[in-house]
């Protein structure tokens, strides 16, 4: 038994190994990081799922052990998806300026937003 437990240990450490690759790649959120964390994050959650269910069933000396090792990876989880968030938000707003928008009143130049249809600089007076 003891040896199941020291697998699941190992496990959740080559986890927490995979998750900080993919913090890593998502310090540059590009779509090709993105899609590359996939098969990293997907691991990851089936080792949590696993050390879980592992864990009701260990014996007194490796839960501490295997407490540990789990709140680490849930730690892991929790700040790749505070990442994973950012470069959704990042990519939306991106998508967002790169789309060309409904209100054709104003227009985008080196310099700027610039009125499409510019205000009458001409005054008359009768």
């Amino acid at each position: 038994m003891a040896m199941l437990h020291s697998n699941a240990i190992e496990r959740a450490r080559q986890a927490r190994r995979s998750l900080s690759l993919v913090r890593q790649r998502l310090l540059n959120p590009t779509a090709r990081a993105l899609e590359s964390c996939r098969p990293h994050l997907g691991t990851a959650i089936d080792s949590l799922v696993r050390l879980q269910s592992e864990l009701e069933k260990a014996e007194s000396q490796t839960k501490s052990e295997l407490r540990a090792e789990l709140s680490a990876l849930r730690s892991e989880l929790a700040q790749v998806n505070a990442l994973m968030q950012n470069a959704a938000a990042f990519h939306a707003m991106l998508a967002h300026l790169l789309t060309p928008q409904a209100d054709d009143s104003i227009r985008y130049a080196a310099g700027g937003i610039v009125a499409a249809c510019p205000a009458s600089t001409l005054l008359l007076e009768g």
